[in-house]
């Protein structure tokens, strides 16, 4: 009976270790989120400044 390895050299077998996309920002997506709500009129503009000055304050 053969015996099967993984071969280093095969790039199937290891994972890819450069990503190609930018890990995500949670902070800019939420700065996004918030701007998205805030253009559409669902939140005040002290809420606005409330909330982004809060997620800032995160970095």
């Amino acid at each position: 009976m053969d015996v099967v390895e993984s071969d280093s050299d095969n790039p199937v077998t290891r994972p890819h270790s450069d990503p190609t996309t930018p890990p995500p920002n949670p902070i800019a997506d939420r700065l996004r989120q918030l701007a998205a709500v805030y253009q559409q009129g669902l939140i005040s503009d002290g809420e606005y400044a409330e909330q982004r000055t809060r997620i800032l304050g995160e970095l």
